[in-house]
């Protein structure tokens, strides 16, 4: 039962997530290396921010990077290596 509030409470926080966008950190590379399509389960919740694909070795070092997801275009999340 914990899990499935887990699960809720990460789905009610990701929904208000805008994952349209480059990445304001990196936006002087490529712009299909620093597209907003990651985000965090464990630290999304208090930061509300998504991260591109060039933040996530740094975000790995700061966190334990296992509960990171992937959001592709077509809405569908999937697990995502750090």
């Amino acid at each position: 039962m914990a899990s499935n509030n887990v699960a809720l409470s990460a789905a009610r926080a990701i929904v208000h997530v805008h994952f349209s966008g480059t990445c304001p950190t990196h936006a002087d590379l490529n712009k299909n290396t620093c597209k907003l399509n990651f985000y965090c389960i464990d630290c999304g919740p208090t930061t509300h921010e998504p991260m591109c694909a060039q933040c996530l070795p740094d975000h790995a070092a700061a966190c334990n990077g296992s509960a990171v997801i992937r959001v592709s275009a077509g809405g569908a999340c999937s697990g995502a290596t750090a």
